[in-house]
């Protein structure tokens, strides 16, 4: 199967600047899971994120204005935070945070892609004398609204070690869920097969969504 032959789904990464390598391992374990299972099942999944997709230009308010729209056409919004909470834009506290409440509202609306948001907070050690308190206080009282305000069940990654293999598990969770057609699909199904299975899994959200496609 050619690349012209795959069903191109986005997904979002957002974070502050202190978690550079857990970007990098999204992206990585992504295309690692493209190779080993997406791929093979008709679907090639690309990240979008800030540094790669945004074009420069003038917003009207803030610069952020220009980057929340990468939003809109992706399937699954991913938040990462530390220690950082990451600078203000005109209405919120980070970035980060703008771009999150730009994914709830999608989320609320069916006839969009957005299928669902991954929250990871990570908790490993770190320099007292590095960190600005401030900005932990910010993640800190974020996490807290995410679980109790917004009813969503968050990660905590408590060893840096550990991010990768808990996030390769949310993905291929994530995939199949929404966009692979459940468990009972099988990875070596003939093309026609595939074709059928794939067909009958998508959820009703995503039927929706890859008419835009």
């Amino acid at each position: 199967m050619t690349s012209e032959q795959y069903k191109e789904i986005k997904i979002f990464i957002a974070s502050p600047g202190d978690v550079i390598e857990q970007r990098q391992t999204v992206r990585r374990v992504v295309e690692e899971e493209n190779n080993n299972h997406f791929k093979h099942n008709g679907y090639e999944i690309k990240v979008v994120g800030w540094e790669t997709h945004s074009t420069p230009g003038k917003a009207k308010k803030h610069p952020q204005e220009l980057i929340n729209p990468l939003i809109d056409d992706c399937a699954l919004f991913i938040g990462v935070l530390w220690t950082k909470f990451g600078s203000p834009t005109a209405d919120y506290e980070s970035g980060t945070e703008e771009e999150y409440y730009h994914a709830l509202e999608l989320l609320d609306n069916p006839g969009l892609p957005l299928c669902d948001i991954l929250i990871y907070f990570c908790r490993f050690p770190v320099d007292p004398y590095v960190p600005d308190h401030d900005q932990f206080a910010k993640v800190a009282s974020f996490r807290k609204t995410v679980s109790e305000k917004h009813k969503i069940l968050y990660c905590d990654v408590n060893k840096k070690e550990q991010f990768e293999p808990e996030f390769r598990r949310h993905l291929c969770e994530w995939f199949w869920k929404y966009i692979g057609g459940g468990e009972g699909m099988r990875l070596n199904a003939e093309p026609l097969e595939l074709e059928k299975s794939l067909k009958e899994g998508l959820s009703e959200k995503f039927e929706t969504m890859s008419k835009g496609f």
